[in-house]
């Protein structure tokens, strides 16, 4: 869903083809993004796309 102007309008995405569809996901806890992609290197498949994020917590964001 995007706002833009005030008004949502739904988009078709970020997976519009049925080939995009995300299988699965992992969460892991980690001090640094190089301990993220050392976890990575370890996925048990050849072909694929790995996409990493950071999950925040509520630490993250300063009181208001």
């Amino acid at each position: 869903m995007v706002f833009a102007g005030g008004a949502p309008s739904v988009i078709d995405g970020p997976f519009s083809e049925i080939g995009e569809l995300m299988a699965g996901y992992w969460v892991i806890r980690v001090e640094t993004m190089d301990e993220a992609r050392d976890w990575a290197k370890r996925i048990p498949f050849r072909d694929g796309v790995v996409e990493l994020r950071r999950v925040f917590e509520p630490e993250d964001f300063p009181a208001g």
